[in-house]
């Protein structure tokens, strides 16, 4: 699954760069993981799932500054938080689609069978999943953007 470039995430509270601040150890005397590291992870998960753009406190955002660690891991933590999203889009279009939303067309091609649905707003183009017939959750392949004269044009 092509992932792209990570959400930019926003910062509440702060103006400091991370960048521009000397990073301290991210682990204690006796090496153990940082233990803000699950609360930041958490608040960028709950931005995701909630719809929104991952958010970080000011606490987060000042742990940040200081660790090292926890910021080079940030970029992973957002992908991984884009790709859940995703598959929670993906599963929830298969859902839609196998309780007869007319929202969602439906239509037999070489690769399997395609479910096509657009986006709001986005001028026809919308999401096209590759399924298995036999197993819709078996996810063949994904498109984004495509528009739907291309959905229509498959064999």
């Amino acid at each position: 699954m092509f992932l792209g470039t990570p959400p930019k995430i926003r910062l509440r509270g702060s103006s400091q760069s991370p960048a521009r601040v000397n990073g301290s150890r991210d682990t204690d005397a006796h090496g153990r993981e940082c233990a803000a590291r699950s609360e930041i992870t958490d608040e960028i998960q709950n931005s995701i799932t909630n719809g929104r753009e991952p958010e970080l406190s000011e606490k987060s955002q000042k742990h940040l500054i200081t660790c090292a660690s926890c910021r080079s891991e940030l970029p992973f933590w957002l992908d991984l938080a884009r790709a859940a999203r995703e598959v929670d889009e993906e599963d929830e279009m298969i859902w839609a689609a196998e309780g007869g939303d007319p929202a969602i067309a439906q239509r037999s091609v070489a690769g399997g069978f395609a479910l096509f649905k657009p986006s709001v707003g986005a001028d026809g183009r919308g999401l096209m999943l590759i399924v298995d017939p036999n197993d819709w959750m078996d996810v063949r392949s994904v498109h984004r953007d495509v528009t739907r004269q291309d959905f229509q044009a498959m064999s």
